[in-house]
């Protein structure tokens, strides 16, 4: 997390336009240089909301806005894509999962199905239904304690099966 020196500086006493060019957003200028992702993002958050701000003709009276003063900002950084893993590196990961059974079939469904691996782990056989492919977790056993249904393909209910035969 950046220091007390690299915040941006948010002024609620202003309105509106008025706060734009009082440095309601005033970004130190380096800060493309240390964060630049984090620049775009509160760049567009900004944006947002005046955005939210301007939609309703009551919010745009009560702080005094008659358009987005950063409609046309533009981005402080250029942003690029990150490496991703590529498919030859996941046809040598799921021939290793191959060679360590059932273990390799835990981790395969935890690719397909993306789900924690605490969940995968667990004994939930009753939570299957390999007829119609979906898995529902109960609440009591989700982090965030919500229902949590999963759809499963085809590759994931052959090693359900496979590992329900085991």
């Amino acid at each position: 997390m950046p220091n007390a020196r690299h915040r941006f500086t948010l002024r609620s006493e202003l309105k509106g336009e008025a706060a734009i060019s009082s440095s309601l957003f005033s970004p130190p200028e380096n800060v493309p240089s240390f964060a630049p992702i984090q620049a775009n993002r509160v760049r567009a958050l900004i944006r947002h909301v005046y955005a939210w701000a301007l939609a309703k003709r009551t919010r745009r009276k009560t702080y005094a806005l008659e358009n987005n003063p950063c409609a046309f900002v533009p981005k402080l950084a250029k942003e690029r894509a990150r490496d991703r893993v590529h498919s030859d590196e996941l046809k040598a990961l799921w021939k290793a999962f191959e060679a360590i059974e059932v273990v390799g079939d835990l981790f395969k469904l935890q690719l397909l199905t993306a789900v924690r691996p605490g969940e995968v782990s667990r004994d939930g056989v009753g939570e299957l239904d390999l007829t119609r492919a979906i898995w529902t977790q109960p609440s009591a056993r989700t982090k965030n304690r919500k229902v949590h249904v999963v759809p499963l393909c085809a590759t994931a209910v052959r090693i359900l099966e496979g590992l329900k035969k085991r």
